[in-house]
Order: C-alpha cells, then sequence, then structure tokens
C-alpha cells in the first residue's frame, strides 16, 4: 500500500511553501519596479516643467528689460573713435541707443533659445501640443521686435 511518511509529508509542504514564498517575492519585485518607475517619470516631468518655468520666467524678465523705458548713460556705447569723429551728436546717439537696444534683444534671444531646447524636451515627453501653449507669448515678442523695429526706422538720423 500507499506509505507516505512522514519526511516525504514535510518534502512536500516545504517545496509548496517555497514556490509560494518565490511567487510573493517576485509580485512584491514586480510592484516595486512599477512604482519605481512611476516615481522617476514623476521626479522627471517635475524637473522638466521646472525647466520650462524657469526658463519662461527668465524670458519674462528679458522683455521687460527691452520694454524698460529708461536707457542709462552707461548702456549707451560710443561708437569707435574713427568712426565716432565722423558722426554726428544724432549719428552717436542713434548709434548708442541702437546697441543698447542690441544688448537688450540679445538676452532675450539667448533665453529663448535655451526655451526653445527645453521646449524640445517636452515635446517628447508631453507631445506636440506644449509648442501652440507657447506660440502667444512667441507672437507677443515678435510684435514687440517690430514695434522697436518700427521705432528705430523714425529715430534714425536724416528719416523723414
Amino acid at each position: 500500500m500507499l506509505a507516505v511518511t512522514c519526511f516525504q509529508v514535510l518534502g512536500l509542504v516545504k517545496d509548496i511553501v517555497l514556490t509560494g514564498a518565490a511567487a510573493v517575492g517576485i509580485y512584491v519585485a514586480i510592484r516595486g519596479l512599477n512604482t519605481w518607475n512611476r516615481q522617476l517619470k514623476g521626479s522627471a516631468e517635475y524637473e522638466l516643467t521646472r525647466r520650462l518655468l524657469r526658463c519662461t520666467y527668465r524670458l519674462r524678465e528679458a522683455i521687460k528689460g527691452v520694454r524698460y523705458p529708461v536707457m542709462w548713460a552707461n548702456e549707451l556705447p560710443s561708437p569707435p573713435e574713427e568712426a565716432g569723429a565722423k558722426m554726428s551728436s544724432e549719428q552717436r546717439r542713434y548709434y548708442g541707443i541702437s546697441k543698447a537696444y542690441q544688448r537688450r534683444w540679445d538676452k532675450v534671444y539667448e533665453v529663448r533659445n535655451e526655451l526653445q531646447a527645453e521646449l524640445l524636451e517636452a515635446e517628447v515627453v508631453w507631445g506636440k501640443g506644449v509648442h501652440d501653449q507657447f506660440k502667444p507669448l512667441y507672437t507677443l515678442q515678435h510684435e514687440l521686435f517690430m514695434d522697436v523695429h518700427s521705432y528705430f526706422g523714425g529715430l534714425q538720423p536724416g528719416h523723414p
């Protein structure tokens, strides 16, 4: 007949318990990896959002700098001596103001280039729609550029 010894039953129970423990361990490991993956993705998205926001605020401040109505004397460079000697005071003033505005715009373009790089990464993560959120900002920036350009057209010496 079938004679089952105590050692055989204990061996069978041990194998069942070990198999169950391994299955529970695999389940817990998979859940932990999924949680870790979500946390990494969330951290990466948070950092990207923070960088985008920081660049956007820096662009806002650079645009404020362009719009700032006061032009300080230390912002107005003098033309090179050779060229400056041939210029009227009105032409030297125009030269200084145009160079000062160019410096102000250089800051805008520097920050905008950084923002564009961040937007490329955002497009990879969130899709193309993120660019649509920045179109009004770029439209207003372009409008300001055109207004400043028109202002310089009228400011230029000898311009009617």
